[in-house]
């Protein structure tokens, strides 16, 4: 565990799977606005890109979003970012939605 960001690994690939329900217009818009704008909040994010899903053999989610950390020191700031905790998570938890996540080791 002495390796980068403690584990060995370098850059971080995390990729969400995200389906919002019923959200109030204009939520969509503003949350993928706000994910978009994580690369420009936090400091270690390399990148942060969100797509619209298509609905291919009825596939329930509306984003994936594709963020690129440093490494594990950098997702564990963004954790404890103010960005994360107070314009992100309330993003989330204003609505009803569902979420997948898979990290990848980017360098491998």
């Amino acid at each position: 565990m002495s390796e980068a960001g403690g584990y060995g690994w370098g850059m971080l690939r995390r990729l969400m799977l995200i389906t919002i329900k019923n959200a109030p217009d204009g939520h969509a818009d503003r949350m993928r606005e706000r994910m978009s704008a994580a690369v420009d909040a936090v400091e270690g994010i390399r990148a942060s890109t969100v797509h619209d899903a298509l609905s291919v053999n009825n596939s329930p989610w509306t984003f994936v979003w594709e963020t690129d950390f440093d490494d594990q020191a950098a997702l564990d700031t963004y954790r404890d970012h103010p960005f994360h905790r107070d314009e992100l998570i309330p993003l989330f938890t204003s609505i009803e939605f569902e979420a997948a996540t898979a990290f990848m080791n980017v360098d491998a």
